[in-house]
Parts: structure tokens; C-alpha cells; sequence
């Protein structure tokens, strides 16, 4: 029911209604893709068929982008969408993984996914293979996400050369300004519990992994992560991080708790945090605690009550207060 617009949302309240969701958003000529969604009541997928992500980019003859995800408003009202799985086998290409997979300019909120069992797959070990992969929205592109939660599991059987950006809210999130507009950009009120599950013939040699974000990045814009939590077990990747594996170019962390388990694997260098795995570009970590082996710099500004412990390197310019154990 309901018409697609603010004032009347299509009601979302069956699993079928969530499978003809992601089929009419997919396709560009039904001009779903912006239009309200609410749910009206929790959804079970248990027993559904095979989900696929909601949200693609769409280019015409020349390679223009006419659609770039889901660019609509998706308000959960309060309601759960319980054991949904997804299994996504990446021959070629970047893969987008999520309940969306890709978004832009788009309103995520009063969500819950509970139970989620997601999996990628690439048996191609080629730089050019890659996943954007995430509990909501494998990439997000100037999306707020407001008071959603996440709890399952993330597995992946990635290849070595393969890109990955793994988070439990989303695995890619960006802030950009387009032409004359600059976008203010937020995760606020959010909980993930995720495990993140490397099969024993796969690897995240180069991902960034994160318990709310796996690589969040700002161009020219805002973007900001906001009393926000994670839980569970964050492992994998070069980057690794309880909120966020990797975050560059005037990106703030502010008021974000992390009890999750993380552990760096890479072969190379590894970079993990409890807060953050690497930060860079000026970016901003507050009333945040941050612990074990994480980069941070070189425009690092953490406080007023920072504590940072076990060989932590800053880079230059940082302003520290309250505590700081090397």
C-alpha cells in the first residue's frame, strides 16, 4: 500500500513485499529508487527465496550515471527484518553486498536487522575483483544512517589481490560534494553485535574492516560518526578498527564505544585498533576511547577525555588531553 511519497510510503510488512522492493528499486524504470518506504510490521525472511541487494548503479549509452543506488527514504519505524540472507559469488567486477548495495543521497532509519547471514565469494585472485560489503548498505554515498542496529554474521572467502571494505553498517561510506553543494553526512545512533568469518581458503589481505564502517572517506564535505557502538568480533583485513577499519580527509568520530574483539591480519602490515585501525587527513576522534596496536594521523585531534594504549603511533600535528599511554 501507500503511494511512495513522504506523506504516504509504500508499506513494506511481508517478505514478499521486501523481494518486489528490491526487484522494482533495481530496475530503473519503475523510478522506485528515491520514493519512502516504511515498514509496517517485523519481517521474517527465514523462509524466503534468495535476496538480492537492493540499489545498483545505472550508466546510459555514453557511460553517464542516470541512478546511483537507492536514493529514497527507508524508515524501519521501529520494526525488525530478521534472519536475512544473502550469497553473492563475485566472478568479475566490484560486488555491492547488503540489505542495499549501493545508496546515494539516501535516509536509513528506526532499523533493526537481526540475525543477518551474508556471504561473498571470489575465486578470481585479481586486483580488478572486489566487494563493498556491509550489514545495511555494501556502499554508501552521502546516506544518513539514524538509530539502526545490525547483529550476525559477515563471512567472506575473498582472494588475495581482491579489494574489500567491510563494516557492519556499511562497507564503503563517503561524503562528497557535488558541483555547487556540499552534503553533511551521519551514522548517529547506531548498534552493530557482527563477526566478520574469513573461510579457511579465503583472505582480506588489503580490506578495511570495521564494526560500524569498513573505509569511510569525506570530499569536501561532512561527515561525521555519532554515538554509535559495536560488539562481536571484528576480524580480517589491513585495516582494522571496533568503528571504522580506515578513515581519511576531515572524517569525526565522536562519542563511539567499541567492545568488539579485533584482530589485523594481513601478512604485510597490519593496522588495528579498538576505536580505529588508520586515520588520516585531519581527521577527528572524540570521547573516544581507543586501545592495542592503532595508527592514527598525521592531522589527528583526539580529546577531551582521550585514552589511547598499546603502541599507538600518531602522526603530525596532534592535540591530546586527559590520557595518553605510548
Amino acid at each position: 500500500s501507500g503511494e511512495g511519497t513522504k506523506e504516504s510510503p509504500y508499506i513494506l510488512a511481508h517478505p514478499n513485499h521486501l523481494m518486489i522492493f528490491s526487484e522494482k528499486v533495481n530496475d530503473p524504470e519503475t523510478g522506485w529508487a528515491d520514493k519512502y518506504f516504511r515498514l509496517g510490521a517485523d519481517i521474517d525472511m527465514a523462509s524466503a527465496v534468495e535476496y538480492v541487494p537492493a540499489g545498483k548503479t545505472f550508466t546510459d549509452e555514453n557511460d553517464n550515471i542516470v541512478s546511483r543506488g537507492f536514493s529514497g527514504v527507508f524508515d524501519g519505524a521501529g520494526h525488525t527484518i530478521s534472519n536475512l540472507k544473502i550469497e553473492k559469488i563475485i566472478k568479475s567486477g566490484v560486488a555491492y553486498v547488503g540489505l542495499f548495495g549501493e545508496t546515494y543521497m539516501a535516509n536509513i532509519m528506526n532499523l533493526s536487522l537481526e540475525n543477518i547471514d551474508y556471504t561473498a565469494e571470489s575465486y578470481t585472485d585479481a586486483d580488478t575483483v572486489g566487494v563493498y560489503f556491509g550489514g545495511v548498505a555494501g556502499y554508501a554515498g552521502n546516506t544518513n544512517f539514524t538509530k539502526v542496529t545490525v547483529s550476525g554474521v559477515l563471512n567472506t572467502s575473498m582472494q588475495p589481490s581482491n579489494s574489500a571494505y567491510v563494516g557492519g553498517i556499511a562497507g564503503g561510506y563517503n561524503a562528497s560534494a557535488d558541483g555547487e553543494h556540499s552534503y553533511i553526512t551521519y551514522i548517529e545512533n547506531c548498534y552493530a553485535d557482527i563477526e566478520t568469518v574469513i573461510d579457511e581458503e579465503g583472505s582480506l589481505e588489503s580490506a578495511a574492516v570495521g564494526g560500524i564502517v569498513g573505509y569511510v572517506i569525506n570530499y569536501s564535505s561532512t561527515v561525521a560518526v555519532i554515538n554509535s557502538r559495536s560488539d562481536g568480533r571484528i576480524y580480517g583485513g589491513q585495516f582494522t578498527g571496533g568503528i571504522a577499519g580506515s578513515v581519511s580527509n576531515y572524517v569525526s568520530i565522536i562519542n563511539c564505544v567499541s567492545g568488539a574483539e579485533v584482530t589485523a591480519t594481513s601478512k604485510e602490515v597490519s593496522y588495528a585498533g579498538g576505536i580505529v585501525g588508520s586515520m588520516t587527513g585531519d581527521s577527528v576522534i572524540m570521547d573516544s576511547t581507543v586501545g592495542n596496536d592503532v595508527t592514527i594521523g598525521p592531522f589527528a585531534y583526539l580529546r577531551p577525555a582521550t585514552v589511547v594504549e598499546d603502541g599507538v603511533h600518531i602522526g603530525d600535528f596532534v592535540e591530546i588531553k586527559k590520557g595518553y599511554k605510548k
